[in-house]
Order: structure tokens, then sequence, then C-alpha cells
């Protein structure tokens, strides 16, 4: 069974689009003008509604390509949620039957749909759980007429005052058939010009100049206009201020045949044949020149490439993104678009207005309309661009985006909107409406700290740095070399935003918070932990960047008030006198209280392949009275050459330690032992009571840890 494609609306315009159109089926479960009957027994069971229909899926596809605009609002939820990047060829789907089910929510509904397919053969790579196959429509009220918007175009606008806020949502129903063209431009424009006038968290960036001692970066000049020549040139040689448009692309073999190299630096700077430069370069430079922007950067054409222009330019990528006017990032999976243009269905993007009278609403006819709130993230947060870890510094530094999908969608620190909701939606009561992580992270990168005391600002960075990372590691890389450059710009925007020294920043960790930075496990559905060998060679083991994948710290919450203890002393990271075969610079000099765990070498042996264990407390030492158990989580699967392993606590919160399980590579004699980390522990004060003959209470005190004996970590 092939769905209905997302991307293959036919190019031919359609004058009129049948907005609105219902099948036989819909018209029965919403009779337009008449009264809905199921809204009764919505009020009798406001926590779990009631069924408006059951319904096979093949007569959803069927009701779908006869033109039933709710049919394909439902259809394209369940493709976009579910089988996003696939080429629609879905075994099994048309073999199934679905639910839609109505809660009420202020003012109107959540329409649950709940996917039964019981003979779904889904591709290997999709990973949804199958018995969860659920997705959600939102069908709210409007108000009574519509208005005009600036564009012409009718606009609906949502009767947000009944759920208790004063802000606006209006959307609009959109006929054209292509996301680029001249409509687009108009609208991109009508963004640009709002964000620069109104939205005060984005005037309050405060960009830092490039000096003229710092290395000049490359920009290509588009002219003015279609004739115009394009080339090269020096940030140097532009005189007074300029602006230019950025753009995060995914890499190809196109892209390797038109890159900048050494050989070809010189013809580049006096003319770029542009007309062979693949589909999204081009249509970067149009849209430019449309938006009479003269200067674009792209990575590929503005750094030569190789290691030595690598090393310098990619030091100024954050700078250079966060100086951009503009970021244009294509979200479509790239089969389906040429470049970032791509043809559409409007029934596929436009929301669909549905009428009924609705006692809770008067007696009157009432509109309603339905869409995917969660539209934003599915197409743009989960695109494919977004999965690369280079394009997330990129987007999190950008002033501003657009993002070219089935519809345009635009992000700045204020407003996340899209051409159906060009004005945004900002519904206090509906968090669900948008993702909001990248908004918020921009909103504390653009915010100045001036007067925030050092404590403060420790906080607010982990809290930052904690958000970062649990998306950032989520992201892939061609090259795992490249883990920490590709974040390295995130945090040279944190040091100046807080004032902190090049030296408070080592291996993807800060150390104004180090302890909290220590406590760090891989998320329980990383699919590269039986994989992952860890990248020693650039990180060291007690950062969490020496993982390929999820991870996330434990210590969100950093520094409560009261009932909580460090265990550990940090000495010093890397300036000091090390074991000659340590030579790595991120090695730790650390004070604390090393626990034996001996195991059983078979059970080691079994052990040391299990993402997670659990060791009674008994085997940590024998004074103990408790028969709880501690747990262990690995950071991967531990080598077979090591075999001695250790607890090292480090927090104490209100009874709970958490600590590093670290594992023996080189024994003291002379010098201090070395130690990797293998994996994450927490467990109850309590359970280890009685090492060493003292309570862990006991070596909370300073005194007791300025003696505790020194090891190295690396």
């Amino acid at each position: 069974m092939s769905l209905p494609s997302y991307y293959t609306a036919s190019t031919k315009e359609r004058r009129d689009p049948p907005f609105n159109n219902l099948c036989d089926q819909c018209k029965k479960d919403f009779p337009p003008g008449q009264t809905w009957t199921w809204t009764r027994k919505c009020c009798e069971d406001i926590k779990n509604g009631t069924t408006v229909r059951i319904s096979s899926t093949r007569k959803l596809i069927d009701s779908a390509k006869g033109g039933c605009h709710l049919c394909i609002l439902i259809l394209g939820a369940f493709h976009e949620t579910f089988f996003a990047g696939t080429d629609g060829k879905i075994p099994g789907f048309d073999e199934g039957k679905y639910q839609l089910q109505a809660v009420q929510d202020i003012p109107g509904w959540t329409l649950k749909l709940f996917l039964d397919c019981p003979n779904l053969r889904r591709p290997s790579y999709l990973s949804f759980p199958s018995d969860d196959l659920r997705v959600d429509l939102l069908l709210l009220l409007l108000h009574d007429q519509p208005k005009e918007f600036n564009t012409g175009k009718g606009v609906w606008t949502l009767d947000t005052t009944r759920a208790g806020t004063i802000s606006q949502m209006d959307s609009v129903q959109i006929d054209s058939v292509c996301n680029l063209g001249s409509s687009a431009i108009v609208q991109i424009k009508t963004w640009m010009e709002a964000c620069q006038r109104d939205h005060q968290v984005c005037k309050n960036r405060q960009d830092i100049p490039f000096s003229a001692t710092e290395p000049q970066f490359r920009l290509i000049d588009v002219g003015n206009g279609v004739e115009s020549a394009v080339y090269l040139v020096y940030s140097g040689d532009i005189v007074g201020d300029f602006n230019y448009i950025t753009l995060s692309h995914r890499w190809t073999e196109e892209t390797d045949k038109t890159k900048l190299t050494r050989s070809n630096l010189h013809q580049y700077l006096t003319c770029m044949p542009y007309m062979d430069w693949p589909a999204t370069f081009r249509q970067t430079i149009s849209i430019a020149r449309q938006l009479q922007i003269k200067y674009v950067w792209i990575d590929s054409l503005c750094i030569i490439q190789d290691p030595q222009d690598w090393a310098v330019q990619s030091q100024l990528m954050h700078r250079i993104y966060a100086g951009g006017v503009l970021n244009l990032a294509g979200v479509a999976t790239p089969t389906m678009a040429n470049g970032l243009q791509l043809h559409r269905d409007p029934l596929e993007i436009s929301p669909c207005i549905l009428s009924g009278r609705v006692p809770e609403y008067g007696t009157s006819v009432r509109y309603f309309l339905c869409w995917r709130p969660n539209e934003f993230k599915d197409r743009v947060d989960n695109s494919p661009l977004y999965k690369r870890g280079w394009t997330f510094q990129e987007r999190l530094l950008s002033k501003r985006s657009v993002h070219f999908g089935p519809q345009l969608y635009w992000e700045c620190a204020a407003l996340h909107a899209s051409e159906t909701f060009p004005i945004g939606v900002d519904t206090p009561d509906q968090p669900t409406f948008v993702d909001d992580f990248v908004q918020r992270l921009k909103t504390q990168l653009q915010t100045p700290r001036q007067g925030v005391d050092k404590a403060q600002a420790a906080r607010d960075l982990h809290s930052i740095w904690c958000s970062i990372v649990r998306f950032y590691s989520k992201t892939e890389l061609t090259n795992e070399s490249d883990r920490l450059v590709a974040i390295s710009g995130i945090a040279t925007s944190i040091m100046n935003l807080y004032a902190f020294q090049s030296d408070d920043y080592i291996a993807a960790t800060w150390k104004p918070c180090l302890p909290e930075q220590l406590l760090w496990a891989r998320d329980e559905n990383c699919s590269h932990w039986s994989k992952d060998k860890g990248n020693f060679d650039y990180v060291p083991s007690w950062s969490w960047a020496s993982c390929s994948g999820r991870t996330r710290f434990t210590k969100i919450n950093f520094r409560p008030p009261s009932g909580r203890t460090y265990l550990i002393r940090v000495d010093s990271i890397g300036d000091f006198e090390k074991p000659a075969d340590i030579p790595q610079k991120e090695a730790m000099l650390l004070g604390g209280n090393l626990i034996s765990v001996v195991f059983k070498p078979e059970i080691w042996k079994r052990r040391r392949s299990e993402r997670n264990f659990y060791v009674a407390a008994s085997e940590v030492h024998k004074n103990t009275s408790s028969n709880s158990q501690i747990l262990i989580e690995l950071d991967r699967p531990v080598p077979s050459c090591i075999s001695h392993t250790k607890l090292l606590p480090v927090w104490n919160e209100l009874g709970t330690i958490e600590g590093l399980f670290l594992g023996l590579m080189k024994e003291a004699s002379n010098e201090v032992a070395v130690y990797r980390r293998l994996g994450y522990f927490i467990c109850q004060s309590h359970d280890l009571y009685g090492e060493a003959g003292v309570c862990v209470n006991e070596l909370e005190t300073e005194r007791n840890l300025q003696i505790m004996p020194l090891f190295v970590l690396v």
C-alpha cells in the first residue's frame, strides 16, 4: 500500500482548492451547520471524552484520494508521525483500522487518533512503539467572522479568549502549490520586518564585532540582480556595515563537486559558476537577491576544504552564524524536494474549517478550525537536517531562521510561525502547540547577563548546558572527531554571555559546576550503546562527549539550598605532572573515597556487557545490614582488559548518593593510580555505610575532603 504522498502534488496551479470539502463519513460525524450529537457525551466524561468514529484505514485512504479535507489531515498526521522519511509504501497499513476519540478542550476538543494495524510491516529504521500508535489533532472554536490579512488572504482567528488568554491565533488556508515563490518572499520579508521592529529579545542580542586583528572570513557577493556576477570577497574588504544570509544544508556528492579548494580559490575570487551549483545554493542566491541582501555565506564555498583553513575558519563559525541577518534551512526529506523548493497540495498543509451547532457555544452555527498542533516539531525538529550535529549549533546561534518544508516555518527567539499560522501560536494553556526548546535556549543565549553573581551564573549555566547536551547528543556526526568542535561555538557564546574564561570550559564540560557535570548517564533508548567504543582519542572518559548517542545529566537542579554535599575534591585538570603514558591534557587529578567492587570472574564477564545491573550492598563491603542494591549503568561495554573496579561517590543529596563507576588502568606505585570512567551509579547512603570503617557522612566535611587520597581520571 502506498500512502498518498505529502510532497508530490501537481505543479499545475489550482485556482480554487476545495478547502473544507468532506466525505460522507465526515459529514455524518461533523454535519455542516447541524448539531454535533457526540459533543454531549464529551461533556459527560470530560477526562476520557467519547468515540466519534471507528473506521478502516482503507476507507481513510480512499476518502483522502477523493478530496476530503479532514481525511487528508488525518492520513497526513499518521504519515508524518509514524512514517516520515519513507516512500509511502507501508505494507499492512491499508489492512488496519483507526479510532477517532474526542476529548473536551477549551475552547473545543482534542481529537485523539489511534492506529490499529496488526499486519503493519514497518521498515526497521522506524522506531516508534507499536503498542502506542496515537497522534492528536486540535479542533478549536473560531471567531464568527474571518478578517482580512495584509497579504489579501482570508484569515481565521481562534477564539482564545474563552481559554482565559488574551493572545491571538490567526490561521490562513494556503492556495499556493509551491513553497518557494513570490508569496514566500513577501512572507519572509514580513516576518523579518516584524522581528527587527517588535521583538525586544531579538533586538537585545549583543553581537561581538570582528576586530581588525582577527582572521577574515569569506562571503559570496551575489550582487543586486539576476544578471549580477557572483564571486568571493573577504569580510575585511567590505566597507561599512553589511548584512548576509547563512545556509544550513546537508552535504551531498554535488557539494563536493563545487567546494572551495586551493586550486579554484583564485577563480572564485573573480567569478563563481553558480549556475552549475546544486539547487539549494542557486535558490539561496535567488532568495538573497529578492530580499535585497547582497552577501551569502555557505560553508563548503567559503571555507577552503583542507585542514589548515578549516582549523581557522571553524573557530569563527559561531560568530558567522550569529552575525547573519537570516539563516535558510531545508528541512524536507531530500528525495521529496528540489533543494529548498517543494511542490505541495494545499489541502495537506492548510487547516480544515468545520461548521456545526454545539449547545455549549450557543444556538447559532459556529466555526471550528482543525489542524495538527505538533507539525512544527515533526517537520522541523525531527527533520533529517537537524539530525546532524553541526546544524544543531547553526540553528541555535542564528538570529532568525526560515525552514523550507511543505510550508515555510519561521523561528527566532520570540516567535515560531508558519504560512498557515503567520503570527505564530501563543497560548500559555496549550504548551504542546509548539516545541519551545530552541526558542527557550535562543532567549537564554540572547539575554544580557550583566551583574549576575558567579553562583547564579553557575546555576544558569548548568541548566542551559543540561538542555543543550540532552538535544545535541541525539545528533549524528560523520566524523566523531568533530564531537567537541561542533558544539564549541555554543560554548564560546556562553563564555561571552557570562564572562567566563576559556579555561572554565574543557572537554564539553564546565568547571564552575564540575561535580554536577560529572554525573551523567546514557539514555535508555540509545541505540549506539553496544557498538560504542568510546571517543577516547578526542575526549576523556569523564566527559559525556566520550559517548556516541544520547546522554543526559542526572543533576538538572543545580545546588539545592540544603541537604547536598560534595564527596570529591578536584585538584586540577591537565596542569599537573602525569604518568608518562597518560598524555591527555584533560586528565583530572581527583581526591575521593574509592570503594572496591569485587566481582567473581564469571559474573563480571556477563555484567560488563550489560547496559545496567544491580550490585548488592553486601558485595561492596561486609559491615552493612542493608539488603538494598546499588544501580550501576555502564557507558558502553567494558573491555575485557579491565577487571579491577571502584565506586567513586560524587554527591550526596538527602541520603541519595550518586557517583562514578571506575576501572583501574594503571596501578599506583611511586605515582598515583589511573582510572577510566566505566559508568554511573546511584544508591542510598546507608548502602555504603561502613566502608573503610566510617559512615559516608563522615567524609563530607571540608577537612576530610582535603585528606582524601589522590588519583587520576582520564
